[in-house]
């Protein structure tokens, strides 16, 4: 995956005059990185950092492998970069907003999600994201709005059910958050981190009902 939002990001630049070593660089720097090599893929985007200095699609691959290699400061300053060249781009942007989430600054990364809701807003991943950013800024009525919106474009992904689950949990309404994590595990049985919250869930119903 090139970006997190499920949204095609252009990896290979076509279209203009590139030479060859650069080009194959930064293809070469994109295939390491999703076969897990950060180190191989951190050698490569230097050489199509050097050449090409300003490419938004080779500044977000950089921010990607500057996060893999656990420099977060260096991907924000990476990831804004490559906004500022191209502020339209719903992947650069859904990749930004994920960097501030993990960074703790929910303000901007919902902000950054919210850009991309409206520049892709048949996306679910897109809806989803701004979700789990509002949730983790306890903004959790809006969070689920925005969750409903991901599960109403795509009900089969259980992420979004479970960060539903989430939300609810969150706000406190245990009975919604078990039906979540209940059509999580339905369509995903393997999910642990479902299992877990659901059993959590079910053991905070138990205590309240012999209150």
């Amino acid at each position: 995956m090139v970006g997190e939002c499920e949204i095609p990001a252009i990896a290979r630049k076509t279209g203009f005059n590139q030479s060859t070593v650069e080009n194959l660089a930064l293809s070469a720097a994109v295939d390491a990185r999703l076969s897990g090599k950060a180190e191989k893929a951190e050698k490569h985007i230097k050489l199509a950092l050097k050449r090409f200095p300003n490419d938004p699609d080779t500044l977000h691959q950089a921010a990607l492998i500057a996060r893999d290699r656990g420099r977060m400061s260096r991907a924000l300053q990476l990831i804004e970069r490559a906004a500022d060249h191209s502020p339209q781009s719903a992947p650069i942007l859904c990749d930004m907003g994920l960097l501030f989430k993990n960074a703790g600054d929910n303000d901007k990364s919902i902000a950054c999600q919210r850009r991309v809701c409206s520049l892709v807003p048949e996306s679910a991943r897109a809806w989803s994201n701004l979700g789990t950013a509002l949730n983790a800024a306890g903004q959790f009525e809006e969070a689920l709005r925005a969750l409903t919106r991901a599960i109403d474009i795509n009900p089969h992904e259980p992420e979004f059910h479970f960060n539903q689950g989430n939300a609810y949990l969150g706000k406190g309404d245990l009975n919604p958050a078990i039906a979540a994590y209940e059509r999580t595990v339905e369509r995903a049985p393997t999910h642990l981190k479902a299992y877990i919250n659901l059993a959590s869930a079910q053991k905070d119903i138990g205590r309240i009902s012999h209150a």
